[in-house]
C-alpha cells in the first residue's frame, strides 16, 4: 500500500489543538497538495511503538520551545527513525538546553545525517558565505543582509542536500552550519529559515518553497494524488451562501424605498440569472421562524429559492451560534445571564432582548458583526437566543426544517458551520451520524493583502476523531472589514483564484458569500463580477455537499501498487480524480488502465480520470511517446460529469449530467464520421453527424439541459447497423 499519512507530533502545553499548531497552519496544505494527510498525535499523550507507524511516510514536527520531557520524546523518536522512519524537523527541536539534551539530540539528528554543536549564533552580521538552493530558497521572500539568529548544526553525513548553510563568525571557529538540510533519514529546517514573519505588516511569508522542500524531503515516491480540484480534466467550479442577512432591508439602487428584503434581491440578482451555475444555501431556519423572533413572511421566498433546480438546500444552523466553545458544555442559565447583562446595560426599556440583540449584530444595514462586539466584550454566543440550545435542533432540526421548504424528495446534504467556525467534536460527530456533509472555516486568501502561500488554508481540520472541511475560499466578510466597507472589497476574490490557479492549481473556484451581499450595488457587482467570469471560464460546475464529499474522500482513498507504473485505487468515494506531477513523460495506458475515461496535461502534471461507476480502477502508466501512441477513444476534458463510460472501436458511449452547456472534448477517436445519439430516459433529444478531425480530436457542445442525466453515443457511420444489434441486445 502506498503510504500517504503524516504522523503530526505536537506539544499541547504550548499549542492547544491540532488546528493551533504550525503544522496545520504551515504544512498541512502543502502535504494535502502532495497526497498527504495528518494524523495529530500529543507529545504529552503517549507516543505510538515503532510497529504502529509502518504505514507513515514520515513523521514531522514544528515544536514552538522545550518540551516538557524532551529526553522521552527523543529516546522514542531515535527508536522510529532506527526503525527507518523519516522525520520532518521544522523550527525548535524541543529540548530545553543543549548541554543536558544533546546527547540524546544527536543520537536522532544521526539518522538525518546532522549534529548539533555547542553555541549560538545571535549576532550573525559576522556570518559569510550563505549558500542558498537556487529551486528551493527565497521562494516568496529573499534573504535579508542579517540573517535570524541559528544554532551551530554540522553535516555529518555524505549523503544529502544543503538546501541553505552559511558559515558563522570567525571567532567561533566553527564549521558551515546547516540552516536547511534533506538527508537520508528526513530533514531539518531551522527556526526563522522556513517562514520569515513581518512584525510590522503582521504577515508570514515562505523562505523556502514548501511543497517543493516537502517533495524532495519525502523522497521521489511516484504514485497517484488524489486531486480535490478538478474534475473531468477541469477545474472545480461551486458556490455557497451562508444565509446571514436573509431579512435585512437592501439598500441595492433598483430597490431602495421599497422594504425589499436581502432575500429576494439575492433570489432576483444573484441566483434566477444564472441556471447554468449551481449554488448551494444555508438557510438560517430561524430567520423564517417567528417564534425564534424572525419573520415567517419569507418562507414563500425560499419556497421559491429552494424550487430552483439549481439550488442546493443546506443549514447554517437554526439559531446562528457565534462561539461554538460556549456551547460544548452548556448552561442556559450563563446564556440567560448574558442576555440579562446586556439587555439591562444596553437596552432601552420598550425593546425585549431578541429585537436588541438582532439589532445590535444585525440591525437594518447588516455592517455589525460578531468580531466587533467581541472586541467590545459583548460576547453574545449566538444570534436566536429565545429558546434553550439543543445540538439537536441546531443540527438535525435545521436540516429538517430547511427540507420542509423544498420540493418533495430534494434532500439537506450540507451544513455549513456559523459564527468563529470552530465546532466541537460532538458537533462534528453529529452531522456525520446524520449522514450529512459539514463545510466553513478556512478563510483562504492568497492576495495583495495577504501574499503568501501560507494562507492558503489545508482541506480541513482535525478535532478529536472528527474532521470538519473547510470552506476552499473566504467569505465577503473579510475582504470588507467585517462588512462595515468598501462593499467592493469581494470583488479582490479573483486574485486569490488566479494565485491558486497558477503557476500550480492548488483549489477549486469557490465564490463564497453571505445573502447580506444583496444590501448594496457595490456588494452585488462584486458577487455578479465571479459568477460571469465561472459562467464563461472553463470549469465543471458542482454542487456544495459534492465538493464537501470529494475533499472527505481525499483521506479514505487507498492506493496498491501493482506494478513499477501501475496502481489500483481503492476506497475513494466521491473522488475521481487522480494527478501525477512532473509527468511530462508520462501518459495514461488507456489500453491497460481500467475504469479510466480519459486524462490531460495541463501545467507540469498529469490529470486521470475516473468512471464513478468503476469499483476498482486501474491506473497504468506509460512513458508518453505520441509516434506510437494506442488509439482509445478518452475525454481529456468537459464541463459536464461522465460515468458509466464505455468504449469500443467505432463505438463510444456514456451518461452524463451537470450544468449549463454540455462540452466535452474527445481524444482518440478515428478519423470518421460519428452519429452523435442523446437520450433521456429512451427519448431522443438529439440526432446528428459529427466528424473527429485528422487528429483523432472531436468537440462537442450540447445544447440540451444536462440537470437530469443523459445517455450519450457516438458510433461511426459505417457500423450504425452493429451498435444498432449491440443496443438491441443489451436491452
Amino acid at each position: 500500500m502506498v503510504k500517504r499519512e503524516i504522523i503530526g507530533i505536537y506539544d499541547s502545553l504550548r499549542e492547544a489543538e491540532p488546528s493551533a499548531t504550525a503544522i496545520h497552519n504551515f504544512l498541512e496544505m502543502p502535504l494535502n497538495h502532495l497526497g498527504y494527510s495528518i494524523r495529530y498525535l500529543d507529545v504529552n499523550a503517549g507516543l505510538p511503538e515503532v510497529g504502529d507507524l509502518e504505514n507513515a511516510a514520515a513523521v514531522v514536527t514544528w515544536f514552538q520551545g522545550a518540551l516538557a520531557d524532551p529526553h522521552r520524546y527523543f529516546v522514542w523518536a531515535e527508536e522510529q527513525a532506527r526503525a527507518g522512519q523519516r522525520f520532518l524537523v521544522f523550527g525548535e527541536t524541543g529540548i530545553k538546553n543543549l548541554q543536558d539534551d544533546r546527547v540524546v539530540l544527536n543520537s536522532f539528528l544521526e539518522h538525518l545525517g546532522l549534529r548539533f554543536e555547542t553555541g549560538f549564533v545571535l549576532l550573525t552580521s559576522g556570518s559569510s558565505d550563505l549558500q542558498l538552493h537556487s529551486k528551493l530558497m527565497e521562494f516568496e521572500r529573499p534573504f535579508y543582509k542579517i540573517l535570524s539568529g541559528y544554532s551551530l548544526v554540522s553535516q555529518i553525513s555524505a549523503r544529502g542536500l544543503s538546501v541553505a548553510s552559511v558559515r558563522p563568525p570567525e571567532r567561533l571557529g566553527a564549521e558551515r552550519t546547516q540552516l536547511a538540510f534533506i538527508g537520508a533519514g528526513g530533514a531539518y529546517v531551522q527556526s526563522g529559515f522556513a517562514v520569515a514573519r513581518d512584525d510590522v505588516l503582521n504577515r508570514h511569508k515562505w523562505l523556502i518553497d514548501p511543497i517543493g522542500f516537502l517533495q524532495r524531503a519525502l523522497g521521489p515516491s511516484l504514485f497517484p494524488i488524489p486531486d480535490t480540484s478538478t474534475l473531468m480534466g477541469r477545474r472545480i467550479y461551486f458556490s455557497h451562501i451562508d444565509g446571514d442577512g436573509w431579512n435585512n432591508v437592501s439598500y441595492a439602487a433598483k430597490y431602495r424605498d421599497q422594504q425589499v428584503l436581502s432575500g429576494e434581491v439575492m433570489l432576483r440578482e444573484l441566483i434566477e440569472p444564472y441556471p447554468d451555475l449551481p449554488v448551494t444555501y444555508g438557510l438560517v431556519t430561524a430567520d423564517v421562524d417567528k417564534s425564534e423572533g424572525g419573520d415567517d413572511q419569507g418562507v414563500g421566498l425560499v419556497r421559491e429559492l429552494f424550487a430552483l433546480p439549481q439550488v442546493e438546500v443546506a443549514s447554517h444552523t437554526h439559531s446562528h451560534p457565534f462561539h461554538w466553545a460556549f456551547y460544548r458544555d452548556y448552561d442556559r442559565e450563563k446564556e440567560l445571564a448574558l442576555i440579562q447583562e446586556k439587555n439591562v446595560a444596553k437596552t432601552p426599556v420598550t425593546e425585549g432582548p431578541v429585537s436588541w440583540l438582532s439589532r445590535r449584530f444585525f440591525g437594518e444595514s447588516g455592517k455589525s458583526s460578531f468580531k466587533k462586539y467581541l472586541a467590545q466584550n459583548v460576547a453574545m454566543p449566538r444570534y436566536y437566543m429565545r429558546k434553550p440550545f439543543s445540538l439537536i435542533g441546531e443540527i438535525g432540526g435545521s436540516l429538517q426544517q430547511a427540507e420542509r421548504y423544498a420540493p418533495v424528495g430534494k434532500e439537506a446534504k450540507l451544513f455549513l458551520w456559523s459564527g468563529d467556525t470552530q465546532p466541537f467534536e460532538e458537533a462534528l460527530a453529529y452531522t456525520r451520524e446524520l449522514g450529512v456533509y459539514n463545510m466553513n472555516g478556512g478563510d483562504t486568501r492568497f492576495d495583495r493583502d495577504w501574499p503568501s502561500l501560507s494562507y492558503v488554508a489545508p482541506l480541513s481540520r482535525q478535532v478529536g476523531a472528527e474532521r470538519q472541511i473547510y470552506a476552499v475560499a473566504s467569505n465577503e466578510n473579510t475582504y470588507t472589514n467585517d462588512w462595515t466597507g468598501p462593499f467592493y472589497g469581494f470583488s479582490q476574490l479573483h486574485q486569490t483564484v488566479d494565485n491558486t490557479e497558477s503557476p500550480i492549481r492548488l483549489r477549486p473556484y469557490n465564490v463564497y458569500y453571505h445573502t447580506y451581499s444583496a444590501e448594496h450595488d457595490a456588494s452585488l457587482r462584486a458577487v455578479k463580477k465571479h459568477l460571469d467570469r465561472a459562467r464563461d471560464g472553463a470549469y465543471l460546475p458542482i454542487f456544495a455537499s459534492h465538493y464537501a464529499a470529494i475533499a472527505n474522500s481525499f483521506f479514505d482513498v487507498k492506493l496498491y501498487q501493482t506494478g513499477k507504473q501501475s496502481w489500483l485505487v481503492l476506497n475513494r468515494g466521491s473522488l475521481q480524480t487522480f494527478r501525477f506531477d512532473d509527468a511530462e513523460q508520462w501518459q495514461v495506458d488507456l489500453s491497460k488502465s481500467v475504469g479510466v475515461i480519459g486524462s490531460k496535461h495541463y501545467q507540469t502534471s498529469l490529470y486521470v480520470s475516473l468512471d464513478p461507476s468503476a469499483r476498482v480502477p486501474e491506473i497504468v502508466l506509460a512513458k508518453r511517446d505520441t509516434a506510437n501512441e494506442v488509439t482509445v477513444a478518452s475525454i481529456s476534458e468537459a464541463r459536464w460529469q461522465v460515468y458509466d463510460w464505455r468504449t469500443a472501436p467505432c463505438h463510444t458511449r456514456f451518461r452524463s449530467f451537470g450544468f449549463g452547456v454540455g462540452e466535452f472534448q474527445f481524444h482518440g477517436l478515428s478519423a470518421l464520421a460519428y452519429h452523435l445519439k442523446v437520450k433521456r430516459a429512451g427519448t431522443v433529444l438529439l440526432s446528428e453527424e459529427v466528424r473527429a478531425s485528422q487528429a483523432g480530436d472531436l468537440h462537442l457542445d450540447l445544447p440540451v439541459s444536462g440537470m437530469a442525466p443523459l445517455e450519450v453515443s457516438l458510433t461511426c457511420q459505417n457500423s450504425l447497423s452493429t451498435a444498432h444489434m449491440i443496443e438491441m441486445g443489451e436491452r
